[in-house]
């Protein structure tokens, strides 16, 4: 049994009908577009990459089916290795009806006259198949269930249980070893082709009689317990679809095709050439596991579409196709509606680790026009049990638009829509310009899915585009900007005449000239815009506003006046000119916000609250501490100088902003201080300075045992998570408000705003 004759059967013409496999990355639990079960999706994948079987056409398996005794032959051959040998062995009667004209004559003879297993004496063996008895061998017969497991009790080497009290004995010895783990057994019926293909895939896994290693190890090397975290890693020498795994920092190239994405997130065993490719995956299981959709994240849990909330600790791992992280470091990526998480469990039902999907399809769709239905559902194939998720949130095929752009995720069964445009000065294109499939626009690189390829080969390099982005920023397709304009909107950071825009809800960073005055790049510093470009290098920056406010924002009820928010509802803070501050909704303390204190706001297609811009709600502009005062000559116009205070706030830590120009503080007093985007010799102006009120007298055991609030003269004040404690004595600062209580029973809080307006204790000093 050489690896090579595995690999040549790969190659070989194709089993049951001879017809050509379905492509790796279909959608649904197998690229078999008729398989719904996920053991059956993964066994029949299994086997389709080793050349065992590859469907019926038209990417079907019809696992309700059944085979013939002459097809079950060739399988079983096929994975043995020795397929290749069957043509010798068509030349010559052994049954009188498998004759000359028959498909299978080669295969049934070489299967009569194969070998195999020892006899109970220890010596001789059992040939794999046998005649019915009569000369004859019924090739076109439907194979029984308990034919099968014997054919494959022998392969396994454990001839003499398949024989013995027959078939009662082959369907017990099939159970205890582990090859039919079924929990009825199938007798005399005719087997399926599912049941088959999870038979097979179960013998792959089986230990042989005598041995210590399971079948697989026959075929090549394995390498268990291994988490597949992507099918699109980069191999060492650059080309793609290689697979990364939780237990090496170096991808695996495949031995030939793609990993089917319905691996990724499975753990598994893989099976190796002789040359480190991987041929498959076996024994992909789905174990103590549950996949979810995020409808939002905090620090210490995560809460599914549904409702259901995973408590976790900030150490529990996270794996991503990037590779390992922790849930503290990266819960905030989770904080969002439709991001696909598979949760495993310990053997003790607590959250072992997390998966998180990053939904890379290979496929992707454009409604090229005005949709009727739902245009997408190809990408499903067969399954309809799924959500739809557009720019993040739960929607309905009514929420489709023209020119939306469409992936789907079959593990999470997520169709992922999105409406991000892109409108921009193609830069650069990659191989060549007649089949792109990565571009760089505003300084950003792009990777170019297969329809966008198509797309941008009638674009030359040097022209105005506008793409059509998936909602991980590749590019699904591509359009003259008369038909459809850019929508993107991003936070912008401008030094000198470049400007650097972050584009809100992706991982995409647009670079470029400016062409604006100082004091016009002054006006967009920190400020939402709009973006575009005319001009290659160059970025075309708008101030963005949004829509009227109908009355107040209810925080509980989730609503601006009577317009309710969308589920990816972003909300920004900031103070007169100070740079925006993204918060979540938690964040404000306020039940209700007055329509004055909201800056401006932005509909979504469904008429949803998409954006909300506050004003000075949280104090999350501001820095808080003690302030230091100086002064700073500006040299003007000829021997003109003015002298300006500079005020400086300590808080013992590295964030010690300064800001320059119209202050009224005082020397040492707490304060907090919310930095102007506009700036004067390079510092930032004042956009607001407050000084903080103080409650004297404060005892520790004022304070909540979790340090979250203090109570003084009936009156409770939140405590900032990030509270400041200074140590009046030293006159220096404490890590933490534990340090601070420890050391004094004399404590003084200060606190920026009345707690009805939503006031915290920012600073707390010990006496």
């Amino acid at each position: 049994m050489k690896l090579r004759r595995i690999l040549a059967a790969a190659l070989a013409a194709a089993l049951l009908c001879a017809l050509l496999a379905a492509p790796a990355g279909a959608a649904g639990v197998s690229s078999f577009s008729d398989i719904t079960d996920p053991q059956v999706g993964q066994a029949a994948e299994v086997l389709r990459m080793l050349g065992v079987v590859n469907g019926t056409g038209n990417n079907r398996f019809e696992p309700g089916g059944t085979l013939t005794r002459a097809q079950f032959c060739k399988m079983i051959l096929e994975l043995m290795g020795k397929g290749e040998e069957a043509q010798a062995q068509a030349n010559r009667t052994i049954f009188r009806d498998v004759t000359g004209g028959h498909w299978a004559r080669g295969y049934v003879n070489l299967a009569a006259t194969t070998t195999v297993g020892a006899g109970e004496d220890g010596t001789g063996g059992s040939p794999i198949v046998a005649g019915m008895g009569d000369g004859t061998f019924a090739p076109d017969r439907a194979i029984l269930y308990r034919e099968a497991v014997t054919v494959m009790l022998r392969v396994l080497g454990y001839t003499a249980e398949a024989n013995r009290n027959w078939p009662a004995g082959a369907l017990s010895a099939a159970s205890s070893v582990g090859l039919d783990r079924s929990e009825e057994a199938q007798g005399d019926k005719a087997i399926t082709r599912a049941q088959a293909a999870i038979l097979f895939s179960n013998m792959l896994t089986t230990k042989p009689k005598g041995s210590t290693t399971i079948f697989a190890s026959t075929l090549g090397q394995l390498e268990e317990n291994c988490l597949i975290l992507t099918n699109q890693a980069k191999a060492q020498d650059g080309t793609g679809d290689a697979v990364l795994t939780d237990k090496s920092d170096v991808p695996y190239k495949m031995a030939s095709g793609t990993l089917p994405d319905v691996f990724v997130g499975q753990r598994g065993t893989l099976l190796l050439d002789q040359n480190g490719r991987l041929i498959t995956v076996l024994s992909a299981v789905q174990g103590s596991r549950k996949a979810i959709t995020t409808l939002s994240a905090e620090a210490i849990s995560l809460t599914a579409v549904g409702g259901e909330t995973f408590d976790l600790a900030e150490d529990t791992v996270v794996w991503t196709s990037q590779g390992k992280k922790t849930y503290g470091e990266y819960w905030v990526n989770l904080d969002r509606v439709g991001v696909a998480v598979v949760v495993y469990y310990s053997p003790a039902g607590q959250v072992d680790y997390l998966y998180v999907s990053d939904s890379q399809s290979r496929e992707a769709m454009v409604a090229r026009t005005a949709p009727k239905g739902n245009p997408f559902a190809a990408l499903a194939g067969e399954d309809t049990d799924y959500t739809i998720y557009k720019n993040g949130v739960e929607a309905t095929v009514a929420d489709i638009r023209q020119y939306d752009v469409a992936t789907y995720d079959a593990g999470a069964k997520a169709m992922h829509i999105s409406d991000l445009k892109l409108t921009g000065i193609l830069e650069e294109v990659s191989p060549n310009p007649d089949t792109p499939t990565r571009i760089t626009l505003m300084g950003q690189e792009f990777t170019v899915l297969p329809t966008g390829t198509r797309d941008l080969s009638a674009f030359q390099v040097g022209k105005q585009v506008t793409l059509l982005l998936t909602v991980d920023g590749r590019v699904a397709g591509a359009v003259e900007p008369s038909v459809a304009r850019s929508n993107a909107v991003g936070l912008a950071a401008i030094e000198g005449t470049k400007a650097t825009v972050k584009l809100l809800g992706t991982d995409i960073t647009l670079t470029g000239e400016t062409g604006l005055s100082e004091y016009g790049a002054a006006q967009l510093q920190g400020q939402l815009v709009t973006v575009s470009s005319s001009r290659k290098g160059y970025l075309g920056l708008s101030r963005y506003s949004g829509s009227a406010v109908p009355g107040d924002l209810d925080v509980a009820g989730r609503t601006v006046g009577s317009t309710p928010l969308a589920g990816n509802c972003r909300v920004f803070d900031r103070v007169g000119t100070s740079a925006m501050v993204e918060i979540s909704l938690k964040d404000v303390p306020l039940e209700k916000v007055s329509a004055a204190r909201i800056t401006y706001m932005t509909l979504d297609y469904a008429g949803r609250v998409s954006l909300l811009v506050l004003e000075d709600v949280t104090g999350q502009c501001y820095t808080y501490g003690r302030a230091r005062l100086d002064t700073h000559e500006t040299v003007g116009m000829g021997d003109l100088v003015a002298v300006n205070k500079t005020l400086t706030v300590e808080n013992g830590r590295d964030k010690n902003p300064t800001v320059i120009g119209g202050i009224s503080a005082q020397e040492g007093e707490f304060v907090g201080i919310a930095p102007s985007v506009t700036t004067l010799d390079g510092i930032p102006r004042v956009a607001k300075v407050v000084s903080l009120m103080k409650v004297d007298k404060v005892r520790r055991g004022d304070f909540d045992a979790d340090g979250s609030g203090v109570t003084v003269g009936g009156v409770r004040y939140p405590v900032a998570a990030d509270v400041a404690c200074y140590n009046a004595a030293s006159g220096t600062w404490f890590e933490n408000l534990s340090q601070a209580r420890a050391y004094s029973d004399n404590l003084t809080i200060y606190y920026d705003r009345d707690v009805s307006q939503g006031g915290q204790v920012r600073v707390v000093v010990a006496n």
